[in-house]
């Protein structure tokens, strides 16, 4: 889709809203998250170090009548070091700080569908497996586009097509349609369909996911396996167990490998060209306060060169 008749459409549809004196009140939520990270990675060595990120998220969402409603984002994230541990686009490397409007657009819902319009983040795939782009923060670093999603039932439907907000005009489009069905109250399994367009002449991929999770009481257990059938190296997998201790506190554990092909442009939610494991604790102190202990433990895939982080996250959500 063409950037200039997305925001075209965009445009048209504010003006068919209803009398802005008429709206109702914006309402605001977000989350306000401080991390300290320990990352010793001998696949990227500039990217060996220590320090703390704040990050905040602030949503504003503005309903226009029973349908419609406009929302807006702002991403802010400020790092102790340039260049470690940033979730903003690579040609703001150089700053230890960004805070940007970096999400707008339009979300229509009637009938059990929910449209989303605008420029918005992107994840393929039920773990994120062949692309994902949640976690990221500013200006260049989400899609373009028009996305869906409805449950009929038992079986869920998402659907997204847009255009890359890259810097400069590289602008790669993303094609994707996926599907859940919740086949009883443990068992669910899903199927996802891509198309990656390249805007230069890189020749287009095709890519296809399927995802299990059964659950046994308090015991997650869960699957994601995806493939680019046109390239060589190119499958990816996850399998994970997570274990609900208590309303409080939750531990997980996840192996993963992708090949170096396997994911849509590098841009899935594990790590690209690596296989290993995350492990992983999660304790509630009340339902809008956590802390969250990671530990990542990798290889880059056809050797033996680590990637290891130790993370601690306090996340407020407000």
């Amino acid at each position: 889709m063409k950037r200039s008749l997305m925001f075209a459409l965009l445009m048209l549809s504010l003006i068919m809203l209803p009398n802005p004196t008429q709206a109702s009140q914006p309402t605001f939520s977000g989350t306000e998250s401080i991390q300290f990270r320990d990352d010793d990675n001998h696949i990227n060595p500039e990217k060996t170090g220590s320090g703390f990120i704040d990050t905040l998220l602030l949503d504003c969402k503005l309903p226009a009548d029973e349908h419609f409603s406009i929302y807006a984002r702002l991403g802010a994230q400020w790092l102790s070091k340039t260049d470690f541990g940033r979730d903003f686009a690579d040609y703001q490397r150089n700053q230890r700080f960004v805070a940007q409007l970096d999400q707008f657009g339009l979300i229509y819902s009637n009938a059990g569908y929910t449209y989303k319009v605008g420029r918005q983040s992107a994840s393929v795939g039920f773990t994120g497996l062949l692309y994902d782009n949640t976690d990221d923060i500013g200006l260049h670093s989400f899609v373009d586009g028009i996305s869906m999603e409805t449950t009929k039932g038992k079986l869920t439907v998402r659907a997204i097509a847009a255009q890359e907000d890259n810097e400069g005009k590289i602008d790669n489009r993303l094609y994707a349609v996926s599907g859940l069905l919740q086949c009883t109250n443990r068992l669910a399994l899903g199927t996802t369909l891509a198309k990656y367009i390249f805007a230069d002449s890189t020749p287009d991929t095709s890519h296809y996911a399927m995802y299990v999770s059964y659950k046994i009481n308090k015991l997650l257990l869960h699957a994601e396996h995806a493939q680019t059938p046109s390239k060589s190296s190119m499958t990816g997998h996850n399998l994970g167990a997570s274990y609900q201790m208590d309303f409080n506190n939750k531990v997980y554990v996840i192996t993963h490998k992708t090949e170096p092909n396997a994911d849509i442009n590098g841009k899935t939610a594990f790590d690209h060209d690596e296989k290993g494991y995350y492990y992983g604790f999660e304790h509630k102190f009340d339902k809008n306060t956590q802390l969250d202990l990671f530990y990542k433990d990798n290889l880059r895939y056809f050797s033996t060169v680590k990637n290891t982080s130790f993370q601690v996250t306090f996340k407020h959500r407000f």
